[in-house]
């Protein structure tokens, strides 16, 4: 019997060296097990959401992100922490696709994570975007939480998680995220 590839899709603030968040999903990627492809889609291109321009036209960076989401075994969200809550672009993309029908999110298996410069990793920010995709009727996996503080001592120059705790912790999130999507599959008949 061949296992089959579980196609996940990650977005995060933005998809930029720089960003901490971005190389956390870069390093899932790579400690991935086989049989597991990570998609990182960049939002920046999606407008802001305004419920006064509503005419029935989706953007064509919403469409494709939700045509990739719907697709995908899985979503992973990575995310700074602005002011002890969500990035506006974040919330933006979750905005727009609550807006589609049927909606890429509901019922969909996802994994949120948050590295922050500061001690707490962005245990906030994780809070408010449970509770965000909770309103979506995502199934959010509930452990292991990964909250990366001291970002800077963590990756280094080359962008590379260099902190062997880290890793472990990523790992073990990615490895509690194939089992849940592989539970979830088995009980809706998917396998």
């Amino acid at each position: 019997m061949t296992q089959q590839t579980l196609q996940l899709v990650g977005i995060t603030q933005r998809c930029d060296p720089q960003s901490y968040n971005f190389l956390a999903l870069k390093a899932l990627s790579e400690l991935m097990p086989a049989h597991m492809v990570l998609t990182i889609v960049d939002i920046q291109a999606i407008e802001f959401y305004d419920p006064g321009m509503e005419n029935g036209v989706i953007p064509k960076p919403v469409s494709d992100l939700s045509g990739k989401i719907a697709q995908s075994h899985g979503l992973i969200i990575w995310t700074p922490e602005y002011n002890h809550s969500l990035p506006a672009r974040i919330k933006n993309c979750i905005d727009w696709l609550s807006r589609l029908k049927p909606n890429p999110l509901h019922n969909k298996p996802t994994m949120i994570g948050s590295v922050t410069t500061g001690h707490l990793g962005g245990a906030r920010v994780q809070y408010d975007l449970r509770r965000v995709l909770d309103s979506q009727q995502a199934h959010t996996l509930l452990k292991p939480e990964v909250f990366i503080g001291n970002a800077k001592a963590k990756f280094n120059s080359h962008g590379e998680c260099s902190d062997e705790e880290t890793k472990k912790i990523l790992l073990q999130q990615i490895q509690s995220f194939k089992s849940m999507i592989l539970r979830e599959q088995t009980l809706n008949g998917l396998e």
